[in-house]
């Protein structure tokens, strides 16, 4: 299965990274699937998992407020969606409202309230436990400086398929939490990449990741069939590669084509 699908991501080498996986077979076909890139945005699914591991382990209560200040704001470039930067001083925001916003549209400041509540080291552990062996977390969003001399957070697509399937097989947390993460990630407000060629009633739990100025354009998520069932899970980075979110959309496609004339 997936072999057309194989053969157009096998054509752009050691630019992209990639895992498709038949969610109810398991069936999968990978590129590079343990070839480590600069993780972009999607480093907040990591963040969001520590973040519901300690909510179940009642060291988080997501509606304890948090009251926003101008020296928490970072963002302000072409790739930040973020929204926080823009808000008043003392603006007060439950931890689920930060998460939501740390997800939904990738907001930097959001992130790094968590980032600096969770511990970068502490995320690292977390998501080495459930499988997720080539990822560290080891810098704040903007913290451009770190990356010039080489200190950035690092994942693969191999990695990224695990933490969709830890998600979504449940088991680690309490269902609630497995649901919760699922729920945030549908509504993903940047669709640019995987959902681009499939039908907009179809639901999508996905989280993008870019750096422009780095060639950096990544996409990883979960597609529902028609019935709502999941379906595909697709885990794609990628660094120089040329219409990389055509490239995203055409393999999020061709899957789940795939899928369906399998199995519907």
């Amino acid at each position: 299965m997936f072999e057309s699908v194989y053969a157009y991501m096998s054509k752009y080498g050691d630019k992209i990274g990639a895992v498709v996986r038949d969610i109810r077979s398991g069936e999968k076909v990978c590129v590079n699937p343990d070839k480590q890139f600069a993780a972009a945005s999607v480093i907040k699914l990591p963040v969001m998992w520590e973040f519901y591991r300690k909510v179940a382990a009642r060291e988080i209560d997501v509606h304890e407020k948090f009251v926003l200040h101008d020296s928490n704001k970072v963002g302000s470039s072409v790739y930040d969606f973020g929204i926080l930067r823009e808000m008043h001083d003392g603006l007060e925001l439950t931890y689920k409202d930060i998460l939501t916003l740390m997800i939904i549209i990738s907001d930097d400041t959001a992130t790094n309230i968590l980032l600096d509540m969770l511990n970068m080291d502490n995320i690292t552990k977390t998501v080495r436990e459930i499988g997720m062996k080539n990822t560290i977390v080891q810098r704040r969003m903007h913290d451009y400086e770190k990356v010039l001399v080489g200190i950035d957070n690092r994942t693969t697509a191999g990695d990224m398929d695990q933490i969709l399937h830890v998600i979504l097989q449940g088991g680690h947390l309490p269902f609630e939490y497995h649901e919760a993460m699922l729920e945030v990630m549908a509504k993903q407000q940047v669709n640019t990449a995987i959902p681009l060629y499939l039908s907009p009633k179809l639901k999508i739990a996905h989280k993008t990741g870019s750096i422009l100025d780095f060639g950096l354009e990544h996409d990883v998520g979960i597609i529902y069939d028609e019935k709502d069932i999941p379906a595909v899970a697709i885990s794609i980075l990628t660094k120089g590669l040329d219409d990389n979110r055509v490239v995203m959309g055409k393999i999020a496609k061709m899957a789940f084509d795939e899928i369906k004339q399998k199995y519907l």
